[in-house]
């Protein structure tokens, strides 16, 4: 009978860990501070992201508020407020870091820095 009651036991402490870790890793989940941010980077979509370009031939240091494209925890397009947009016929995608940051130089040598600041624009 000792057993069985131990059996029990046991059995129930198990499950009750296991829904602590549940509970844990959702909590876990909200600590990103980016919506669509997630452990394993962010999730394809259209995201706002503050954008500076640099032009070192000129000097030309410009910020923008536009809307970019993310797959795959790449930035693989910007979208610019006249309806133009420069895509990876124009950039390599990067990687875009756990602060939501990526750097890339387009293919006239500009160099952006894109800050992911959330889906909504």
């Amino acid at each position: 009978m000792r057993i069985k009651s131990l059996i029990y036991v046991l059995l129930f402490s198990v499950v009750l860990v296991s829904c602590g870790g549940e509970q844990h890793d959702k909590l876990r989940a909200k600590e990103f501070s980016i919506e669509g941010q997630s452990e394993d980077g962010f999730e394809d979509g259209t995201y706002c992201a503050n954008v500076t370009y640099d032009n070192p031939n000129t000097g030309t240091t410009s910020d923008y508020s536009l809307s970019i494209e993310v797959v795959n925890n790449e930035v693989v397009q910007i979208n610019f407020d006249n309806g133009g947009w420069m895509d990876e016929d124009h950039f390599n995608a990067e990687d875009i870091d756990e602060d939501g940051i990526c750097t890339f130089t387009s293919d006239k040598g500009y160099e952006y820095t894109v800050q992911i600041t959330g889906q909504d624009c």
